[in-house]
């Protein structure tokens, strides 16, 4: 047995086990938050590198829809210091795929952004 947590994420429920160093600290690392970021860079290094024509042929390649690949492109311009945080899982809870995507307009300054996550939480 393992104490553990559950959380919400936006609309999804979390199970959360404790970290290994302390058994009272929860980690709050949103593992489908951090994939979503890695894929957004991996994929602005495709375009960057000439490896991809469109954001269609990453959709394909991925086997998702072109709506998905734009919407989450934008997380490959998300400020350093907020990929920290998430990573880290010390974002904001309120902070999901679904609110970076989907509700909140990013800016393309990263010290509004920062500002933006810290009014969200």
């Amino acid at each position: 047995t393992s104490p553990c947590k559950l959380a919400r994420r936006g609309q999804d429920l979390k199970f959360i086990l404790p970290l290994l160093k302390d058994s009272n600290a929860f980690s709050r690392q949103d593992p489908a938050l951090i994939q979503a970021v890695a894929k957004a860079h991996l994929w602005w290094e495709w375009i960057k590198g000439g490896d991809v024509e469109s954001l269609s042929e990453i959709a394909k390649r991925e086997g998702i829809d072109k709506a998905q690949v734009t919407r989450w492109l934008r997380l490959a311009f998300l400020s350093p210091t907020l990929v920290r945080q998430i990573r880290a899982g010390a974002h904001p809870a309120s902070l999901t795929i679904e609110t970076l995507t989907r509700q909140v307009d990013l800016p393309a300054i990263w010290q509004e952004q920062d500002v933006l996550v810290a009014a969200t939480d």
